[in-house]
């Protein structure tokens, strides 16, 4: 059977702020620009990966605070997050159209977020796998140190992950670089799409933009800066299309997944 892979950011794609927010402002009395202000500044000082930094700070304020970040924390927190408009009914709706076309599709996220707060979230059920960032716990529940650090280009590893079906062992960094020499196990870029909300995601959908894949960037309707940015990168030929956050039965993002859905079931 013909496959479609939808690969999506998660902080502001699919959910409308960053999905640590309420969580900061709740457990640790941060505004989140004022707790990434902190972690960005901790690592320009000691010139350190700003994603490791931000999951170092949270391990920090969490111990200052006598706070053990548990799974039941995250589990917690994560029922607060809030979706764009249409985003929890629009897995269902894709994977309905694909049925219908003859189409396998799986649905994918790659975020640097905290992957706990993801995995806990309404819409979890629905993604093949979630690839994010994420602490290593001990026996007795307590954080050790981060076992996942995702940032901007690292992001590109899990394109390739998917797209050659290795997505099980993220230790094993030789797989993902295998040469498979059997090319029809190999997932065609033009049947990858990737869904991201700007700057961070620029290394994933540019690599679909050059290789035949397609790369959405999605925009708030409310932030004029957000839809400026996704014009640059489509007037820039980083991104294929741009189309307003909005997931909704009708909208333009529907019809667009819909026409991919069906281009890959035309397809000889």
């Amino acid at each position: 059977m013909k496959k479609i892979a939808f690969m999506y950011d998660f902080d502001d794609t699919l959910a409308k702020s960053d999905s640590m927010a309420v969580l900061v402002k709740d457990l640790f009395g941060y505004e989140l620009e004022d707790w990434y202000g902190e972690a960005n500044a901790f690592a320009s000082k000691h010139n350190m990966d700003p994603i490791l930094a931000s999951l170092y700070f949270a391990q920090k304020k969490a111990n200052e605070k006598g706070i053990k970040l548990t799974q039941e924390v995250y589990k917690k927190y994560a029922k607060k997050i809030e979706f764009f408009k249409g985003v929890e009914t629009w897995f269902s709706r894709l994977n309905r159209k694909a049925q219908k076309e003859g189409v396998e599709i799986e649905h994918y996220i790659i975020s640097s977020g905290i992957r706990e707060m993801m995995v806990y979230s309404s819409i979890a059920k629905h993604f093949k796998k979630i690839f994010a960032s994420e602490f290593l716990y001990d026996e007795t529940g307590e954080i050790v140190w981060a076992k996942h650090a995702i940032n901007y280009t690292t992001k590109t590893q899990f394109l390739y992950r998917i797209r050659k079906n290795k997505i099980q062992n993220l230790s094993d960094l030789a797989d993902v670089n295998e040469y498979i020499k059997d090319k029809s196990k190999i997932l065609p870029y033009k049947n990858m799409v990737y869904l991201g909300d700007g700057l961070t995601d620029i290394p994933c959908m540019k690599i679909l933009t050059i290789y035949g894949g397609t790369s959405i960037c999605v925009y708030k309707e409310d932030v004029p800066a957000s839809k400026e940015l996704a014009q640059k990168l489509f007037e820039d030929k980083r991104v294929n299309y741009f189309a307003k956050a909005d997931y909704s039965r009708g909208t333009a993002l529907e019809k667009l997944a819909f026409s991919l859905i069906e281009k890959v079931a035309k397809e000889e």
